[in-house]
């Protein structure tokens, strides 16, 4: 089995092939340029230095949020024509899954996402030869979330929520909390792609144009648009 995989939810650009049970080629940038520049460069230098071409691709798959609004949308549409191009389907991925699968094995996994002043994207998994959700993932503060953790001796947080966060997590849970190592902790095609088997076995593809944005709260600019409306 061949796919491409991307993560545009966050700061880095990520962009991965698995092909025949083994990640063929993983590329991640966090350059402060805009993943409308980056991805699909990102992408063109993916199979050129495979050797492979997108027809070659069974699936496509994406983080599909939550996480940065602009930056899923740009990261869904380069894979929705790529998949329109080719015929192909689609694994939507969710960006807090993805990020779980970076650290599987251990067994609770807490990926954050900052969603600013003290909001985070959560939720909390058992890693393992499977992954299972504990909690689903929802748009929370930060100190309500840890407060609310099941019982467990340890914690493994990663994400950018969980860095920016990290002194709260400290001072809620003490010696339970530890954190992801650095080339682990933020967003990775790779592990999108690994999700994407899973997804693949259970029959969870879609058709390019059923593929849709997970948002956990309304962008800004909606909101902003509503109270003045409300207003």
């Amino acid at each position: 089995m061949k796919l491409l995989a991307v993560d545009t939810s966050g700061a880095p650009a990520t962009v991965a092939i698995l092909d025949g049970g083994k990640i063929r080629c993983e590329t991640s940038l966090d350059t402060g340029l805009t993943h409308s520049q980056t991805i699909a460069p990102m992408i063109e230098l993916a199979f050129a230095e495979t050797g492979l071409v997108p027809a070659d691709m069974d699936y496509f798959a994406a983080a599909a949020g939550p996480g940065s609004f602009t930056g899923i949308r740009i990261g869904l549409a380069i894979i929705q024509g790529l998949a329109h191009g080719c015929g192909k389907k689609v694994v939507p991925i969710n960006t807090l899954e993805g990020l779980a699968y970076n650290i599987a094995g251990e067994k609770i996994v807490c990926p954050l996402l900052d969603a600013r002043n003290g909001n985070v994207y959560a939720a909390v998994y058992i890693t393992g030869e499977q992954m299972w959700t504990l909690v689903e993932c929802k748009a929370v503060h930060i100190k309500e979330f840890l407060a609310s953790l099941p019982e467990s001796e340890h914690y493994m947080f990663l994400g950018d929520g969980a860095a920016a966060n990290r002194d709260i997590i400290i001072e809620q849970l003490g010696k339970k909390a530890c954190f992801a190592p650095l080339h682990l902790m933020n967003q990775r095609a790779s592990s999108v792609a690994v999700a994407a088997l899973g997804k693949i076995k259970e029959g969870k593809m879609v058709e390019y144009d059923q593929l849709v944005p997970l948002y956990l709260k309304k962008p800004q600019a909606e909101s902003k648009y509503e109270q003045k409306d409300i207003g």
